[in-house]
């Protein structure tokens, strides 16, 4: 079960286009695992062994797949830009390649409460 579809990507930037569903498509995969990485935990489980994610990891995933695409585009190191009715401002601290904003809300979702 992926943590987002393209379709709940495009719901959520309110992206209208198809020129970027290959590129999201072949991004989530990738995304999905980085997460992990970055969470340095396995999702739990529930009584069918599906992962259980947590309420906010879609629109974790979506400003991550947002950052990716403009990483490929070139445009990393912007402060701030505008995808669809989507906007989003970065620094430049990263932590395994992604901005420490996005990447320390990741690492809280493997703290044990």
């Amino acid at each position: 079960m992926s943590i987002i579809t393209l379709e709940e990507y495009k719901k959520m930037t309110n992206l209208n286009v198809s020129d970027y569903d290959i590129q999201i498509t072949e991004l989530i995969p990738v995304i999905e695992e980085d997460i992990l990485a970055i969470r340095n935990k396995p999702w739990d489980l529930d009584i069918n062994y599906n992962p259980i994610h947590p309420y906010n990891i879609k629109m974790i995933a979506a400003e991550i797949i947002y950052y990716k695409i403009n990483t490929l585009k070139g445009a990393v190191g912007l402060s701030s830009e505008h995808f669809g009715d989507y906007s989003v401002s970065y620094s430049s601290d990263l932590f395994m390649g992604y901005p420490n904003l996005i990447s320390s809300r990741i690492k809280r979702l493997g703290r044990v409460l």
